[in-house]
């Protein structure tokens, strides 16, 4: 009997330590779950950041301003496409410098659908030096995409993407 009682003794505590670690290897799979799923922040862009930036593909990189109607209506439809397709890789940077802004720009980049994108603003003051460092030729018409491709170059368009282009750009992101 004192065999068997210390057996059930063994058992018990096997189970118990068994059951401790299966509970911890869920939470540690949960934590790096929720870490992958985690919003993203939103940093302040410098002409230093622009580079790894802007040759790092493939990714649709959007440039954006509070004071451009058009840009709005193509963060709506990219937000649309985000709903199809939540892990493309795309970028936003809002092209407005004055930090008396950032309270703005975050509401807007607070939309559910941009929450694990990265998400950028220009650094105050920066906007001429940050301009030229995206893209030399460009004047800073608005809406403005760059599609980075796989080996890091750049190809840049003005005006409204339409769904034809950036379902075009899903096909080569994806």
């Amino acid at each position: 009997m004192k065999i068997m009682s210390d057996l059930q003794s063994i058992l018990i505590k096997v189970i118990v330590v068994c059951c401790a670690l299966v509970s911890v290897q869920h939470a540690v799979a949960s934590q790096a779950s929720s870490d992958s799923l985690k919003p993203q922040t939103v940093k302040i862009l410098t002409v230093d950041d622009v580079k790894t930036l802007m040759t790092t593909g493939p990714r649709l990189v959007v440039m954006w301003s509070l004071e451009c109607p058009a840009c709005f209506e193509e963060l709506d439809s990219i937000s649309a496409l985000l709903q199809k397709y939540p892990s493309l890789p795309i970028t936003l940077i809002s092209t407005d410098d004055e930090s008396s802004r950032r309270e703005e720009v975050n509401e807007v980049y607070s939309e559910t659908a941009f929450k694990n994108l990265p998400r950028w603003v220009y650094a105050s003051g920066q906007k001429l030096p940050l301009r030229h460092a995206i893209d030399k030729t460009w004047h800073g018409e608005l809406p403005r995409s760059f599609y980075i491709d796989k080996t890091g170059k750049k190809h840049g368009f003005s005006g409204l993407l339409t769904d034809k282009q950036l379902n075009h750009i899903v096909g080569l992101v994806k």
